[in-house]
């Protein structure tokens, strides 16, 4: 009964990603809203600009997770799906708050 098994090194990193990324994904409308409604507010004073920018620093190291499980699950063979998933779910959030970043920015 001494089995070893063998575990992906890479797949705590890839779950965490993915959750960070979810999480991104779902939380950049109460970004938009909050950040559009205190630029609003602050009447192109570049209110709500620190917002969006540190949501976005959020979004990108959801990707630089993604990236590095992929790196360490395709180093010791084994499949990089989620870390794949992580890191597109990542740059779709990223996208959206470069959008808010550059919509504030143009108030």
């Amino acid at each position: 009964m001494n089995e070893t098994t063998s575990t992906n090194p890479g797949k705590p990193l890839s779950i965490a990603a993915l959750i960070i990324s979810i999480l991104a994904l779902l939380g950049t409308p109460i970004v938009l809203f909050i950040s559009l409604g205190i630029a609003d507010v602050e009447e192109g004073r570049g209110g709500g600009m620190g917002l969006a920018i540190a949501w976005m620093f959020f979004c990108s190291f959801s990707v630089l997770l993604g990236i590095l499980g992929r790196k360490k699950s395709l180093a010791n063979g084994y499949k990089a799906t989620m870390p794949v998933v992580a890191i597109v779910i990542g740059l779709i959030a990223e996208l959206i708050c470069v959008g808010i970043v550059y919509s504030i920015f143009q108030l």
